[in-house]
């Protein structure tokens, strides 16, 4: 299938699902920033819930969405920040950040959210063999801006925050580089999520 494909399939059973990323992350719902995306997703922890209604759910990705163009279809799952740092990290010294960011992204579970997302697209269309004609990605989301080159690997932007200061922000995409990196067998993208429509693609 393609990737519109897998995603309008999901779309069909879930119209209502449909929505932005901005609406998915609990701070900025009701309180949007002045850049709100335009790219729909699907809010796919509701279609999750829905697909087995009454049974103990599984985790999974918070969004999936797709590029028409280059058949691209992608798992977005978003991790902010700046409210972590006003209730977990300000009360403490700055030397006591590191350990506190490390431990947060320890308890992410990126993978079983991924494995139980790829399943459940499959039992979804009722097609194993779904992703055979589609590119996949995994896209890891921040509210905190990454000063990075997004044409740079992860692999040198790991090398170069490894140098960085103990800024809480620097701390924060240090462990998430490094723990999206973790993954393998699928290609990954970590973006700022006032960035995400001119990474992913509008179609």
């Amino acid at each position: 299938m393609e990737s519109k494909e897998i995603y309008d399939c999901i779309k069909a059973k879930y119209p209502d699902l449909e929505t932005v990323i901005c609406f998915l992350h609990k701070p900025c719902i009701g309180n949007p920033c002045s850049k709100v995306s335009a790219k729909k997703v699907l809010d796919f922890d509701c279609v999750e819930r829905r697909f087995h209604v009454g049974v103990q759910p599984s985790p999974s990705v918070d969004a999936v969405t797709y590029n028409e163009e280059n058949s691209i279809f992608y798992f977005v799952e978003i991790k902010g920040w700046e409210k972590f740092y006003t209730y977990q990290l300000k009360p403490f010294d700055e030397e006591d950040w590191e350990a506190k960011i490390e431990a947060q992204v320890k308890d992410y579970d990126l993978e079983g959210k991924l494995d139980n997302s790829l399943s459940l697209c499959q039992d979804i269309t009722a097609n194993k063999d779904c992703f055979e004609n589609t590119e996949l990605i995994y896209v890891l989301v921040t509210d905190i801006e990454v000063e990075m080159n997004p044409l740079q690997s992860i692999a040198y932007n790991l090398m170069m925050l490894a140098e960085t200061s103990s800024k809480w922000k620097d701390l924060c995409n240090k462990y998430l580089f490094k723990r999206l990196d973790d993954i393998s067998d699928i290609k990954k993208l970590y973006v700022y999520c006032k960035d995400f429509d001119l990474r992913i693609g509008k179609k």
